[in-house]
């Protein structure tokens, strides 16, 4: 059995969003009330939304391309915090 071959692409973006929501989430709790720690939370939510659709669109098979759109152009949107 082969894997599949977007297995990889799938899987670092995953762990992107896991990481990225975690960290995130350690930073806000070590001090909730810092506005760098809620800015760094909103940039880790960011980066989360974004690698789990990048994730989505690497499993869909034929690509989703309407989906890979929306995440490439919402990302900077959600940047402009």
């Amino acid at each position: 059995m082969t894997p599949n071959s977007n297995f990889i692409y799938v899987a670092t973006s995953s762990i992107n969003a896991i990481t990225s929501f975690a960290l995130g989430l350690f930073i806000l709790l070590k001090n909730p009330h810092s506005k760098l720690s809620q800015l760094w939370w909103w940039m880790s939510i960011t980066i989360t939304i974004w690698a789990t659709f990048l994730a989505i669109c690497f499993e869909t098979a034929p690509y989703n391309y309407s989906l890979a759109l929306f995440a490439v152009l919402t990302f900077p949107l959600l940047l402009g915090h």
